[in-house]
């Protein structure tokens, strides 16, 4: 059976996003948003001696939605972003909503057939307690006219619940690498690309092509550093680098606990590419390290609900 639909009680954000699930509509509370605008392109004409141009407008165009979420992000929303991560990303309906202060719905933008075009990751840092956020950039094959209805939003209660996260609540592991001592992680972008079809009278195909999962910098103090040498002297120096000398991980993000994971980026064909030491004065206390990886596969999973 269906959760029970329900006032929202508590204020999580100034969005939601609805998505068409197939048991209804869904709606999970989001952070900041943008984009959205509908515009046209502006073809120039000029002929004979007129001294001045004519101006049409050509296609549609349809800007990118962007929203902001926490890694325990409403579950419609993880899973289609889980799901874009793979071969067959999936294409959804439904719409961004402002909200105001009391949940009133005072803007709502539709989207259709939408594909997750990129998601992005702040940097990870031991040192940096900041609440964490993913930007997630969604590319709709149309948006539809918005429309304030001024309606209280009405969410299912399996999907209001809400959990924080730090940057600095992070773990990562790999196969064989003393991983204890990683202080950081840059930032990444998982980017898909969106091949976009017009024809006459506003038609417009979008369909996903290639996805590019990013490579990894990674900070590890000096204490942890001789596995990190040993794996680049056997995988670059040596030459021990063929698929089945690749390794996994997984980039962990915890609670406030530093046990409890609340989602999970598994790591597949992993390799190292440069390893070197950080020059003193760089703000660290102390000796440091810094490692560049390749990382061929990338997926995202739920943790502890």
């Amino acid at each position: 059976m269906s959760p029970a639909l329900a006032p929202a009680t508590r204020r999580v954000g100034a969005y939601a996003l609805r998505t068409e699930e197939a048991g209804g509509p869904v709606v999970g509370f989001v952070g900041a948003a943008a984009g959205g605008a509908i515009s046209a392109d502006v073809t120039v004409h000029q002929s004979g001696g007129d001294p001045f141009s004519q101006k049409q407008l050509g296609d549609l165009r349809y800007e990118d939605l962007t929203v902001e979420a926490g890694v325990a992000m409403p579950g419609a929303l993880f899973d289609w972003v889980a799901s874009s991560w793979g071969s067959q990303p999936p294409a959804r309906d439904g719409a961004l909503l402002a909200l105001g202060h009391d949940f009133t719905i005072q803007r709502e933008q539709p989207f259709d057939d939408a594909l997750i075009a990129e998601t992005t990751l702040p940097a990870l840092d031991a040192t940096v307690k900041s609440p964490g956020r993913l930007m997630v950039r969604i590319t709709p094959r149309t948006l539809g006219t918005p429309t304030s209805p001024g309606t209280k939003l009405q969410v299912k209660l399996a999907n209001s619940s809400h959990k924080s996260w730090l940057t600095a609540n992070f773990r990562l592991t790999i196969d064989g690498i003393d991983t204890k001592h990683v202080s950081r992680i840059e930032p990444l972008a998982i980017r898909r690309a969106i091949e976009v079809e017009t024809s006459g009278a506003g038609g417009r195909t979008i369909s996903p092509g290639r996805i590019a999962f990013p490579d990894l910098r990674v900070r590890i103090s000096a204490v942890s550093a001789a596995s990190w040498y040993a794996w680049h002297k056997d995988f670059v120096i040596d030459g021990h680098n063929t698929n089945a000398d690749e390794r996994s991980g997984a980039i962990s993000f915890l609670s406030s606990d530093l046990q409890t994971e609340l989602a999970r980026i598994e790591l597949f064909g992993i390799g190292i590419v440069r390893v070197a030491p950080l020059p003193p004065g760089d703000g660290l206390s102390v000796a440091a390290i810094v490692a560049d990886l390749y990382c061929e596969r990338m997926e995202l999973v739920p943790g502890v609900p």
